[in-house]
C-alpha cells in the first residue's frame, strides 16, 4: 500500500465524538481530531502547545490526601478547588481567593480591648484591667467570662486546645480545653506583651527583650535569646511557622518552630499585635 501524507491546517471541529469517526461525508469530519492532548485549538483553525503548570501554593495540610477539581462557573469565571479535610480552598488567576472587604463595626461596648486571637470558630479578646470576652463562633456579642480583672497584655490559642492569656509585669493563665475558668502556671513575672499555642503544643510569649517558649506546653518559658527587639506581638501559624512582629523593626518568622526568627523585610512600621488566620494568611 502506498503511503501518502494529508495536510491538515484546520482543526476547529475539535475532538469528534466516537460516533461520527465514521461521518467523513460532514464538514467537521476534515477539521476534526480523534484526540487532542496537550494542545490547545486556536479559533483560526492552528493548535499550539498547552502552557506548563506553575506552582501557586501548598495545599493547607500536605500529610493528608487532597483533591483538585476544577470548576467553572461561566465562560470568564473558572476556579480551582481544593478539597481536603473538612475545608476547600478556591483558587483563581494564580491565587487562593481570600475574604476581601472593609472592616465592619461590631458594634460592641466602648472597652479598652488588648489582645485578641480567632480560637477555631470562636474569637477570644481581653480587655486591660478588665475581663476577658468570648464571640462563640464568630457570632453575636462578646461575652464576659467573670475572669479577675487584671492587666492582660495577649491571648492566643488552638481549635479545641488550650487558651492561654498574658498579664503584663504579671504570670501567664490557661484556660484549658477552652473551658472554665483561666489559671495561672506561675511564670516569671514579667513584662508579657502577647502569647500563643502552636499546633505541635509548644507555648510562645513574648516581651520586650526576648522570646520564650515552653515546650509541649510544660514547665517554664525558656528565653530563646532572640535579642532585645521590642518584641510587641506573637501568633502560631496552622503550619507551624511562628510569626513575630518587633515595635519599629520588621515583622519575623521562626521556620517550622525551629531555628532564628528571620525578619521578613516589611519595613520599620509601628507594628504592635500580629494574627495568622487558618488558611495561613
Amino acid at each position: 500500500m502506498t503511503d501518502f501524507t494529508v495536510s491538515k491546517n484546520n482543526f476547529t471541529s475539535g475532538e469528534l465524538d466516537p460516533r461520527l469517526h465514521a461521518r467523513d461525508d460532514l464538514a467537521q469530519y476534515d477539521n476534526g481530531l480523534e484526540t487532542c492532548s496537550n494542545f490547545i485549538i486556536m479559533p483560526y483553525g492552528g493548535l499550539r502547545k498547552r502552557p506548563g503548570t506553575t506552582f501557586v501554593s501548598e495545599v493547607k495540610d500536605s500529610t493528608k490526601k487532597v483533591r483538585v477539581v476544577r470548576f467553572e462557573f461561566n465562560v470568564e469565571q473558572a476556579y480551582i478547588l481544593e478539597f481536603g479535610d473538612q475545608y476547600i480552598r478556591v483558587y483563581k488567576d494564580h491565587g487562593q481567593v481570600v475574604h476581601v472587604g472593609d472592616f465592619e463595626s461590631l458594634s460592641q461596648e466602648s472597652r479598652k480591648w488588648k489582645g485578641m486571637d480567632a480560637v477555631g470558630d470562636d474569637i477570644y479578646i481581653a480587655v486591660e484591667l478588665g475581663d476577658i470576652y468570648k464571640q462563640t463562633g464568630g457570632v453575636g456579642d462578646f461575652v464576659g467570662l467573670g475572669q479577675e480583672a487584671r492587666k492582660w497584655s495577649g491571648i492566643g490559642g488552638v481549635a479545641g486546645g488550650d487558651v492561654l492569656a498574658s498579664v503584663n509585669l504579671g504570670d501567664i493563665y490557661k484556660q484549658t480545653g477552652g473551658v472554665g475558668d483561666f489559671a495561672a502556671l506561675g511564670q516569671t513575672s514579667r513584662n508579657w506583651q502577647d502569647v500563643t499555642k502552636a499546633p505541635n503544643g509548644d507555648e510562645y510569649a513574648c516581651e520586650a527583650n526576648d522570646i520564650y517558649k515552653r515546650t509541649g506546653g510544660v514547665g517554664a518559658f525558656v528565653a530563646l535569646g532572640t535579642g532585645v527587639y521590642g518584641w510587641s506581638g506573637i501568633d502560631a501559624a496552622p503550619n507551624g511557622n511562628i510569626y513575630a512582629c518587633a515595635g519599629s523593626l520588621d515583622i519575623f518568622m521562626q521556620t517550622g518552630g525551629v531555628g532564628a526568627f528571620v525578619a521578613l523585610g516589611q519595613g520599620a512600621l509601628a507594628w504592635n499585635k500580629i494574627s495568622v488566620s487558618d488558611n495561613g494568611d
